[in-house]
């Protein structure tokens, strides 16, 4: 799984600027569909570990960009609400997983249900609902130059809190986020504004490296052996 991703997350943020953030998202699903399907049908050990590194790339990417549409698509007076939601869909995620998996015990096949048949059900659901129903987001239309897409698909965000202000000030941020000649680079990420995003990124990224360090994914990992010791 870990492989997976680390190879996947690169990928992800070419992938969003050129198709779309919407689309990305909804193009996720064929590895971890492809991954199930190798993890419900496997055999043999190469194909338990095909079918985790897929559902690892297809993890790894997600994790990237659902957050990027999630910040996109969000009010700023409710952008750090949303974007922890997201973080407890995914631990919570996690408990049921191992909720369902307790109450299947030993159980011929129930290790190929919670692998395979569940999350392959839930990733086509996501898969149409996210071609069907969800818009693309907003900002990305605007730096397509689809303004009248962008109005459209704010409105169906905002429903009846839509205002024209707010649409206007994102096509004044692309605007000039588009009058910069060249993106930055990430030492120049970290160095301008020193004492201001310098530390803000410091600290952002000494919570990810602790959150890791801790060695909450081996207990995820491997509970199924700790916890009987």
């Amino acid at each position: 799984v870990m492989v997976g991703a680390l190879v996947a997350s690169p990928l992800v943020s070419p992938m969003a600027n050129r198709l779309g953030r919407r689309l990305t998202i909804a193009l996720l699903n064929v590895p971890l569909l492809l991954g199930t399907a190798l993890l419900t049908l496997a055999v043999n050990l190469p194909m338990l570990l095909a079918g985790r590194f897929l559902v690892g790339m297809a993890v790894g990417a997600v994790g990237i960009a659902v957050p990027m549409y999630l910040v996109e698509i969000s009010p700023l007076v409710g952008r750090g609400i949303i974007g922890s939601a997201h973080q407890m869909c995914i631990v919570s995620g996690i408990l049921i997983g191992e909720l369902v998996g307790l109450a299947g015990g030993a159980r011929p096949f129930w290790w190929r249900l919670m692998f395979g048949a569940v999350p392959a059900a839930l990733g086509i659901v996501q898969l149409v609902a996210f071609l069907r129903f969800v818009p693309e987001s907003p900002r990305h239309l605007l730096v397509q130059k689809k303004e009248s897409e962008a109005g459209k698909a704010l409105r169906w965000l905002r429903g009846g809190c839509y205002q024209e202000a707010e649409l206007e000030a994102m096509t004044k941020a692309v605007q000039q986020a588009d009058l910069q000649e060249r993106p930055w680079t990430l030492k120049e990420l970290l160095w301008a504004n020193f004492g201001q995003s310098k530390f803000s990124l410091a600290w952002a990224f000494s919570l990810h490296a602790v959150q890791q360090l801790s060695g909450i994914n081996v207990v995820f990992f491997f509970s199924s052996a700790l916890f009987p010791q």
